[in-house]
């Protein structure tokens, strides 16, 4: 969601996927119940599809612009559009591509940032900037005033000096990702979502980060499990214990919340964690969610997918 076309209300950006081709389609708002359900093209993708998208002012002009990553048979990237009036055109790109993608303001300067989760190489580049990739990486474009993500390019992975773990091939390290400001300490930490990341000798048990971003773009930070002090359950091979990860405000305590889904907990049913926040004083209990404490029969995954 973001308002794309500058005109006061909420649009929907919305990706497709077909055999050889997909696309990026916008729904203008606002959205009524009279409202027009018609889309118009926003950029199309040949033999390749959209993977994810997030908002954010990544050129600084006051204005929400899309982010978009992509891959396919024949070409891969991210890039970020920007709605004119004469269109929409491509603002920044790289040939670097993921499976997550989140805007927040990492390193405190007010400058929007962008972090693709999951980073891959396009193969026909010369380059990328992630070149240990061992158990997943997240690259982090920074921005900076007055350009488009022109800041320090980075990497986090879990061989960062700063960041606790082991990188070990297939744990999925940034396959899921999230952003907020949890302390209010002026710029947002990054949570990372590292689903088949092993706990002792349970095999996927899965694992989640929260990162902070210093000012050169170092990451720092270490990992939870279930097995974490004051987390509840017990980790267990399969679980996938950080699947997802979202933030929100979700005890309304004007606090922003992380909400951790693990979609293989209990033989693949599925459970939601809620790790609130607080500025000062004892740590507000962590709440538990499977669908068996909801009275949901046949639930598969419960999980797998949290939006804010």
């Amino acid at each position: 969601m973001g308002d794309y076309d500058h005109d006061g209300h909420q649009d929907l950006a919305l990706s497709t996927a077909g055999e050889e081709s997909g696309a990026m389609l916008l729904r203008r708002g606002p959205f009524t119940a009279d409202s027009s359900s018609t889309t118009s093209l926003v950029q199309g993708y040949q033999f390749s599809a959209p993977r994810a998208v997030t908002t954010g002012d990544f050129d600084g002009d006051g204005r929400d612009d899309l982010a978009v990553t992509y891959d396919g048979m024949e070409t891969a990237g991210t890039h970020v559009l920007s709605k004119t009036s004469g269109g929409w055109k491509s603002i920044w790109t790289t040939g670097d591509h993921g499976s997550a993608l989140v805007a927040g303001d990492l390193n405190g300067d007010q400058a929007t940032d962008l972090a693709i989760g999951l980073v891959q190489a396009n193969p026909d580049a010369d380059s990328t900037l992630c070149e240990d990739r061992l158990g997943g990486a997240v690259a982090m474009f920074l921005g900076k005033p007055g350009t488009t993500l022109g800041g320090i390019a980075t990497c986090a992975t879990q061989s960062s000096r700063a960041v606790g773990g082991t990188a070990e091939a297939e744990d999925n390290f940034g396959a899921s990702l999230a952003v907020a400001d949890v302390d209010r300490g002026g710029h947002d930490e990054l949570f990372v979502g590292v689903s088949q990341e092993g706990a002792g000798t349970q095999a996927k048990a899965g694992s989640w980060y929260s990162l902070t971003i210093l000012q050169d773009g170092t990451p720092v930070g270490s990992p939870r499990t279930q097995n974490t002090e004051r987390v509840p359950g017990t980790a267990e091979a399969g679980d996938r214990f950080g699947g997802a990860v979202a933030s929100g405000d979700y005890n309304g305590d004007n606090y922003l919340d992380i909400a951790v889904g693990a979609p293989g907990e209990n033989a693949g049913s599925g459970g939601v964690w809620d790790f609130p926040s607080r500025e000062e004083g004892e740590p507000l209990p962590i709440l538990s969610v499977t669908p068996g404490s909801l009275g949901l029969r046949g639930a598969v995954e419960f999980g797998g997918t949290i939006s804010r």
